[in-house]
């Protein structure tokens, strides 16, 4: 079998994951806990406002209008809800598209009529780093005999 293309798959696989799903994941989780948490604080509101609505039939208009107002928030959430995932799918589409193309990317990988080309441009950064070096030492040799001429300033007393 080839275990290096499976192996290469399976990084590919993973780094997809960790990339796009992980973090899509997180955010779907955080959201998850702010609506449950909304959900839960609407719930004792409503709960609130049943229970006050059996103690005192005098404020009844007013919870009326609590709650058709609660209700209409509970929609109006809902419909950005639906937009929201409506927004999610068009951009897992989107993740598709580039997936398809990154794929298509993999399956060309440089082959040994690149090397030469390789070779050109590792030649012309160990030019470049050899002068550099160069430039380097003879600072560095610069530096080394002032502070000797400094050294010997100071030992003589300053004369």
């Amino acid at each position: 079998m080839h275990y290096e293309a499976m192996r290469f798959w399976l990084e590919v696989l993973i780094l997809v994951f960790t990339t796009l799903v992980n973090p899509f994941f997180t955010w779907w989780r955080t959201r998850e806990k702010v609506a449950n948490n909304h959900i839960a604080e609407l719930g004792k509101r409503i709960g609130a406002i049943e229970s006050d609505k059996k103690t005192d039939n005098n404020r009844t208009g007013e919870f009326s209008k609590q709650l058709e107002q609660i209700k209409e928030t509970d929609e109006k959430r809902t419909g950005e809800f639906k937009s929201q995932m409506e927004l999610i799918k068009a951009d897992f589409s989107s993740i598709k598209m580039q997936l398809v193309s990154i794929s298509g990317e993999v399956k060309h990988p440089p082959s040994c009529l690149h090397h030469q080309g390789f070779e050109d441009r590792l030649d012309d950064m160990n030019g470049s780093i050899k002068k550099l070096e160069g430039t380097f030492e003879g600072r560095m040799k610069g530096i080394g005999s002032a502070l000797d001429m400094i050294q010997q300033h100071l030992i003589s007393g300053g004369k």
